[in-house]
């Protein structure tokens, strides 16, 4: 099993870790709420966040084992931010002849105009098109893309 998940993207990997260190926090919070409160009432609302992370975890290794997801190699173009924090609202990528938006749920770290990116989805992740663009809502990770060869399967 640790086989396969060395074979795993190093992406999809960290995604795997970051689900499991939240199942691991969620544990804690359940042994320290048994030690300390001792009152089972308090204990659900621990279980269920454990237990949806663990699904994730579990989800998402499934998902990598049988090669559902799809890798896209891209340019970042356009960098969309917020008007007051300047937080990024939106990737503009630019993969094999499309134009590409994401819309990003987690930190995007130090992603610039210009870097070469690497998307991982699902393969039944919905695909909009908006203005001959295509939107990407449901991204599994990305990052920058250290090797652009060996694509698994491209738009």
């Amino acid at each position: 099993m640790l086989d396969k998940f060395k074979s795993f993207p190093g992406l999809l990997q960290k995604q795997i870790l970051l689900y499991l260190s939240c199942c691991a926090i969620g544990l804690a919070t359940i042994i320290i709420l048994l030690v300390f409160a001792g009152r089972w009432q308090l204990l659900f609302p621990s279980v269920v966040i454990t237990a949806y992370f663990l699904l994730g975890a579990y989800n998402l290794f499934l998902r990598c084992v049988e090669g559902r997801y799809l890798e896209i190699h891209g340019v970042c173009k356009l960098i969309e931010r917020s008007a007051i924090r300047k937080r990024i609202k939106a990737l503009h990528i630019e993969a094999e002849g499309h134009s590409i938006k994401i819309i990003p749920h987690q930190g995007t770290g130090t992603v610039r105009e210009g870097d070469c990116l690497i998307l991982y989805l699902a393969d039944t992740a919905s695909v909009y098109e908006v203005d001959n663009e295509l939107v990407l809502c449901d991204v599994i990770a990305y990052g920058k893309d250290k090797a652009t060869n060996g694509s698994k399967r491209s738009i």
